[in-house]
């Protein structure tokens, strides 16, 4: 079943969030099935350097899906996100690392299965 309006929306604010919490201006790039696992790699390895991201739980077994970030982290993602004291020097090599597969991700909706697995 395809991602609502909204589900897509909540996870753009979550991007959002994630990178104005490192430091940047945001993100508005639109969201597909792709940009969700980009997205769950970034958020794995952002998991891995701070633990300021120990609330967010893990993806499923497969590549998380927009549905599963609307369902499992919604709106209060983008706000505890937004008041995090996450760790910039992470979230920064972070973005740094994955920003041009999102940008591509969002310009072509290209599922490419899970791309890291999410260990803590």
């Amino acid at each position: 079943m395809p991602a609502s309006a909204e589900e897509k929306r909540i996870l753009r604010d979550i991007i959002d969030a994630f990178y104005k919490a490192a430091g940047y201006h945001g993100w508005s790039g639109e969201v597909n099935e792709s940009v969700a696992q980009v997205f769950g790699t970034m958020l794995c390895t952002a998991m891995r350097c701070s633990d300021a991201l120990a609330w967010v739980p893990m993806p499923p077994a497969g590549p998380p899906t927009i549905a599963w970030f609307a369902r499992s982290l919604g709106r209060t993602a983008v706000n505890r996100l937004l008041n995090l004291e996450l760790s910039k020097t992470c979230a920064r090599f972070v973005i740094w690392r994955w920003n041009s597969a999102l940008r591509f991700a969002s310009s072509n909706d290209i599922t490419t299965g899970s791309l890291t697995s999410c260990v803590r």
